[in-house]
């Protein structure tokens, strides 16, 4: 079992549980990895082969709304605390905040080797301390998560757009900026963000970037001359 860190303030924690959602401004559901599928599709077991990362991101995807408004390349490169080209490590430590009545708000870390510091205030690092919010699923642990992730990390590197975590205990830590905050490779698009609902080819402000650019290597070198 992975080591957890619980955090039990009878007055005080159910707060910090709402604060600590709030500022990552995001509402995740593991429904869609978590429960077994109905029917007996038998072309399923080919198709979620072909899918698995795409399950796996579902597993963060955000929904509702973000604190963090959606802006273009260029205004994420100026204003994340760092950008880089970077790969998913290993899957490291939990942190479950535990309020009254038994709430709990768990963040699972994903060690991040940075490949290349696009741009920021430069000195990260070569290992990066990545969090995601997760709710477990019905009849999941947050134990079951993690050894989920552990198992189906993605390999290929991304762009990622972090801000640094500010709050009690997350000295060194970091986050997405928001749900377009992390650009890779998935079977969904070539060059997706695959934490958010729709793909990014939807969304207008980035039309002119991704026009000149069809791999993630590519956008990572678009990204480094944007600082």
């Amino acid at each position: 079992m992975r080591p957890t860190e619980k955090v039990n303030e009878p007055r005080r924690a159910r707060g910090v549980a709402i604060i600590a959602a709030l500022f990552l401004g995001v509402s995740i559901s593991l429904s869609a990895c978590a429960e077994p599928r109905s029917g007996s599709d038998p072309t399923a077991g080919s198709a979620e082969a072909q899918n698995s990362d795409e399950r796996f991101w579902q597993t963060f995807r955000i929904s509702g709304d973000e604190v963090e408004p959606y802006v273009p390349l260029g205004s994420m490169a100026q204003t994340a605390d760092a950008t880089v080209l970077a790969r998913f490590g290993k899957v490291g430590k939990i942190r479950t905040l535990t309020a009254e009545g038994n709430d709990t708000v768990h963040y699972v870390s994903v060690d991040l080797a940075v490949t290349r510091e696009l741009a920021g205030k430069g000195g990260l690092p070569s290992v990066v301390p990545l969090e995601f919010m997760v709710i477990p699923g019905r009849g999941q642990s947050i134990d079951d998560v993690a050894g989920e992730m552990s198992a189906a990390l993605p390999k290929e590197e991304m762009v990622l757009f972090l801000r640094a975590k500010k709050g009690a205990g997350e000295a060194g830590l970091y986050r997405v900026v928001n749900s377009r905050g992390l650009w890779a490779s998935t079977s969904r698009e070539t060059l997706d963000t695959p934490l958010a609902e729709e793909p990014v080819k939807d969304e207008a402000q980035y039309k002119s970037d991704l026009a000149k650019v069809s791999t993630i290597p590519e956008l990572a070198n678009l990204v480094d001359n944007l600082r």
